[in-house]
């Protein structure tokens, strides 16, 4: 278990805009986003259908597969997390292709994707720390029941991850209005292992 405090999520994903969290590894990454989309999973079917896109959707790509930058091999550490101010918004603008699925829903999506910019440690065997990762991850809930219980209760969409110079905290700054120093506490304090949160 963690040695901090359980994760506190807002009520609703659409507070969780500003918010900043660091952990340890990647695999802690992919634990988080199983705990976001468990926690604000909307009632949409009945429990046997909703059990069942859960399933499909717990046999997803590991995310830690899905962020690694192309030809690096080498361990990814110190993630930093920062949730996007309007991730509905930043999802149609810069993948159009997802305003058709979306708009006819628009107030409906608006309550419950999430979307996150991601900045992470590259560290390799020998020359030590080389760069970060850099990326934008989208979750949102699938209204179609066919889609959810075929394809997994939730849609993941994925900017192609970049290898960059800069620093986490940089990167965080440059995709995001959150203030250097609540970057900087969050990398203080990263999670680590297993964690919790509390309803």
């Amino acid at each position: 278990m963690s040695e901090r405090e359980p994760i506190n999520l807002p009520p609703e994903a659409s507070q969780l805009a500003g918010t900043v969290r660091a952990f340890d590894t990647i695999d802690s990454l992919e634990d988080y986003e199983s705990l976001l989309t468990h926690y604000y999973l909307p009632d949409l079917y009945d429990y046997g259908y909703q059990r069942a896109a859960v399933a499909v959707w717990e046999g997803r790509p590991p995310l830690g597969d899905m962020v690694r930058p192309p030809k690096f091999y080498g361990r990814i550490g110190n993630v930093v997390v920062a949730h996007i101010e309007d991730p509905f918004t930043e999802l149609v603008t810069t993948r159009k292709r997802y305003k058709t699925t979306l708009e006819p829903n628009e107030e409906w999506y608006r309550e419950h994707i999430i979307g996150m910019s991601v900045a992470a440690e590259l560290h390799s065997t020998g020359r030590g720390t080389i760069g970060s990762l850099s990326t934008l991850i989208w979750l949102y809930p699938r209204i179609s029941l066919d889609t959810a219980v075929n394809n997994g209760a939730y849609h993941r969409v994925l900017e192609k991850p970049k290898q960059v110079s800069q620093s986490v905290i940089e990167v965080i700054e440059n995709s995001s209005a959150i203030a250097r120093q609540n970057i900087a506490q969050a990398i203080q304090h990263p999670y680590s292992g297993a964690f919790e949160t509390r309803r």
